[in-house]
């Protein structure tokens, strides 16, 4: 070792498509199973409403999860392969929040409307 080396220039997992061997394993299947349930259940709920009770939640808390792993696969301390798949999940929850949210709001749109028709007859 020469006087002008130290222990930070031998550091691989900062060199140019290295990674750290100590970060956290990705979850992207997980989300991904997530995402997809969560869309599956917001869409049944179009026939019956409380599967968006489960399905509404579980796509906010999807949606979460992937932000933050994203966040932390960009900052080097997740493990950047499960990328794609949590981008993935991020986008089925996404889609997710809409279609329970508009199932929330068509639940209670629809008696307001017809309670306003059948005022207005």
């Amino acid at each position: 070792m020469t006087p002008g080396d130290s222990d930070d220039d031998d550091r691989p997992w900062e060199q140019a498509g290295a990674v750290r061997r100590d970060c956290e394993p990705h979850r992207g299947g997980t989300l991904m199973g997530l995402g997809i349930a969560s869309v599956v259940l917001c869409f049944v709920s179009w026939v019956l409403f409380f599967p968006v009770l489960v399905g509404l939640p579980l796509a906010v808390a999807t949606l979460r999860l992937a932000r933050r792993d994203l966040a932390l696969m960009e900052a080097g301390r997740m493990d950047p392969a499960g990328r794609g798949q949590t981008e993935r999940a991020r986008s089925y929850a996404r889609s997710g929040v809409v279609l329970g949210v508009l199932d929330c709001l068509g639940c209670v749109g629809w008696p307001v409307v017809w309670f306003w028709m059948a005022r207005h007859r």
